[in-house]
């Protein structure tokens, strides 16, 4: 599991130089694509929350749901 960390930070290193503000803009952007779900994660408790529900897919919200399936879990 030690490389899987280090992996990890290594992809999130060049995130650290963005200001909190240009990570929620850009968060927001991603969020606006219609392919996109978001998990919201509020006082411990995960939410799907549907953006574009116009978007036709056979996969809508299946990784959202997996996601918020790994987090009940844990």
């Amino acid at each position: 599991m030690i490389d899987e960390y280090d992996g990890m930070i290594d992809d999130l290193k060049p995130f650290w130089s963005l200001s909190g503000e240009e990570i929620r803009r850009r968060s927001f952007q991603v969020g606006q694509l219609p392919s996109i779900d978001l998990v919201r994660i509020r006082n411990g408790n995960a939410t799907i929350e549907i953006v574009n529900s116009d978007f036709k897919d056979t996969e809508i919200s299946a990784r959202a749901r997996g996601f918020r399936s790994m987090l009940e879990s844990s």
